[in-house]
């Protein structure tokens, strides 16, 4: 399917702090749509802040498994400690109803996006697709994008044991439709022009490897750990950590 430019596309959901009214001036709160997070919906003309809550920040994560990794305890306590609301896209592209929501939440909230996505070309095409937009339809992208989106990763260097990544079974060889996919990125101005885009890029390249957010279990780093490290760090937030020909080093 990828080598025909058609990816997967799944509904998007949304947990949190969150109220939404209705189009037709229903109110409702997100937690009465389901312990386990809300389906985004189109006709939800406005997003607040449930009263006497707070969203400092949004998260995306990319596929429907890492969403539920915040089950209802690991969630509660994540949401509690960040005071944030999480969002996914599903196990593939986003379509455009979570697209739009995404950006409704930027312009409403005003709050940072972070977005945890596989160290994989599919993961940052996702994310390349929430900043920039389609390609498949870049004059339909007003309203779609999300331009001061952060990756806080996973970054491939972070989810393999770089000397050894294929003796233990966490990283995987590009196929040919991986490596269209990052020819593919290498291709667009804008994307190049983003530096620690263009790192991660060529250095998965050169590696000609890539992972799963799930790699982080092999390292003993449970993906919450990781976030949470990654968010405690916002300061931070642009230096990337890259192993790079071998060597560690930042951007």
């Amino acid at each position: 399917m990828k080598s025909l430019n058609l990816y997967q596309v799944t509904a998007g959901m949304v947990i949190g702090p969150l109220i939404f009214t209705r189009e037709d001036g229903v109110v409702i709160p997100c937690s009465l749509l389901g312990p386990e997070g809300a389906y985004i919906q189109q006709k939800w003309s406005e997003i607040t802040v449930t009263p006497g809550a707070e969203v400092k920040f949004i998260l995306v994560v990319q596929g429907a498994a890492n969403f539920d990794h915040f089950g209802p305890g690991k969630r509660d306590q994540f949401l509690h400690e960040f005071s944030c609301a999480i969002v996914t896209g599903g196990d593939g592209q986003p379509d455009i109803r979570t697209r739009a929501f995404l950006r409704k939440l930027k312009d409403s909230l005003s709050v940072p996006i972070y977005v945890l996505v596989n160290p994989d070309p599919e993961g940052l095409s996702i994310f390349c697709t929430y900043k920039f937009g389609s390609s498949e339809g870049p004059f339909d992208n007003v309203g779609l994008t999300v331009p001061d989106i952060k990756w806080i990763g996973v970054h491939l260097g972070d989810a393999l044991d770089v000397e050894n990544a294929l003796d233990i079974e966490i990283g995987l060889p590009l196929t040919k439709e991986d490596v269209s996919i990052l020819e593919g990125l290498c291709a667009k101005k804008y994307v190049m022009g983003d530096e620690l885009l263009r790192m991660h890029i060529h250095f998965m390249m050169y590696r000609g490897l890539k992972s799963k957010i799930e790699a982080l279990y092999y390292r003993q780093y449970p993906p919450t750990d990781y976030i949470r490290k990654a968010i405690k760090n916002q300061e931070d937030i642009q230096v990337a950590r890259c192993v790079n020909f071998g060597r560690e080093t930042s951007v």
